[in-house]
């Protein structure tokens, strides 16, 4: 999602922060995903959602990891620098990028959160080869190789780490980050549920740029 004065926030990071670290469900019904696309279409959140957030973050004992150093990501026309919410890259950092991607003719520089969401969709009804689609807060991804299983076709499981990490984690990293899928097995025993395998998606960084610098 596009960052906004309230996502670059110190005091709004964990509650943003959380809804990026859930893993990616079946459609979009849905607390944590009803907030989320609030926080995307807005680019905030009211203080009742941020305070339920953080309540449920308290509860699961949950603790956001280190702020990673903003990633550049630019193939496009435009720029798009990854940074983590709360953790604003810098004036000097923004000003150097910038004058290094200037005379190379992008129409500017646009800084960005990962996903706030992240939603498995079914294949569209026609035409009758449709993938299914990963809907996100930066777009929708269509799974190649997915769909509908018919006679000479035998599709590729979209809830899947592999799938995912072979189609949309191309597209999400840069030269300097590797954003990665991942499955885990969650016991649900002790809320009433059982052992159901999700999918989480992170950034990991893996290179230091030459133009840049850590995060504020």
């Amino acid at each position: 999602m596009k960052a906004s004065d309230y996502t670059m926030d110190p005091r709004n990071s964990l509650a943003i922060r959380f809804l990026q670290s859930r893993p990616i469900q079946i459609g979009t019904s849905g607390f944590l995903i009803s907030v989320a696309q609030d926080l995307d279409n807005r680019g905030s959140l009211s203080k009742g959602q941020r305070e339920s957030l953080e309540s449920i973050a308290k509860k699961s004992n949950w603790q956001p990891p280190d702020p990673l150093p903003p990633a550049v990501d630019d193939r496009g026309e435009r720029v798009l620098v990854y940074v983590t919410p709360g953790h604003h890259p810098g004036n000097e950092f923004m000003q150097a990028l910038g004058e290094q991607y200037k005379p190379l003719g992008k129409i500017g520089v646009r800084v960005v959160h990962d996903p706030v969401f992240m939603a498995l969709l079914d294949p569209a009804p026609l035409p009758m080869d449709a993938p299914y689609r990963l809907f996100t807060s930066l777009g929708a991804y269509e799974l190649t190789g997915t769909g509908w299983a018919r006679a000479g076709f035998k599709p590729r499981h979209p809830e899947s780490a592999d799938t995912l990490n072979d189609v949309v984690s191309p597209l999400l990293s840069t030269q300097d980050s590797e954003f990665v899928f991942r499955n885990r097995l969650i016991d649900g025993s002790k809320r009433g549920g059982g052992r159901t395998w999700w999918v989480f998606g992170e950034r990991r960084a893996n290179a230091i740029r030459e133009v840049g610098s850590k995060c504020a």
